[in-house]
């Protein structure tokens, strides 16, 4: 029988998980790129689309004098327990 130093087989070990880490990169790019196509095409239809919301060709302008303010009335919190 022959013997192996354990240089040589932490070299094999070393080597070989090189080579299986390479085959599950390739793996891993061949599920993300169809996935990059599909949602770059999905970008591509949103910035093709028309927008459905433009600007009054003669907007109001606000009074200066007035200053905006939030007015919550009537307004109740409540927390409901889960059942």
């Amino acid at each position: 029988m022959g013997t192996v130093q354990v240089g040589s087989m932490m070299a094999f070990i070393r080597y070989s998980m090189q080579i299986i880490m390479g085959f599950l990169m390739i793996t891993a790019m061949s599920i993300m790129i169809p996935r990059a196509n599909v949602a770059a095409g999905r970008i591509r239809a949103v910035l093709e689309s028309e927008t459905s919301i433009h600007d009054p060709e003669d907007p109001k302008k606000p009074d200066p004098a007035r200053k905006g303010e939030v007015v919550f009335e009537l307004l109740r919190r409540t927390l409901q327990q889960p059942v």
